[in-house]
């Protein structure tokens, strides 16, 4: 059975200078999962406003590990580098709460 999943992630609020994003300076996300056998990208948001984005795991493989990652983008255009990549492996059996702070 197919089952509705929510990838989160901390907002961004500083540059890599650590100095604070001025307020009115819109960020936006844009957020990547890989499937870790078949290597296939799937873009789950573009330009997405939230910190979270929810997708379905309907074609997932159970017991597969799969990796998400983000970029911010600024207003003005500039994009940060990805990410560090998260992994998860979408859990055998009945669908449950994944270990992990990223994927529910």
């Amino acid at each position: 059975y197919a089952s509705a999943r929510t990838v989160s992630w901390s907002p961004v609020t500083t540059y890599t200078d650590n100095t604070l994003i001025e307020s009115g300076n819109t960020i936006t996300y844009n957020i990547w999962m890989q499937d870790n056998i078949t290597k296939v990208v799937t873009q789950l948001a573009a330009s997405t406003l939230a910190a979270s984005q929810g997708f379905s795991d309907s074609s997932m493989v159970k017991g597969r590990a799969y990796n998400f990652w983000g970029q911010a983008v600024l207003q003005s255009g500039v994009a940060s580098d990805n990410s560090p990549q998260y992994s998860w492996i979408l859990p055998l059996g009945k669908a449950s709460q994944p270990a992990g702070w990223a994927v529910q």
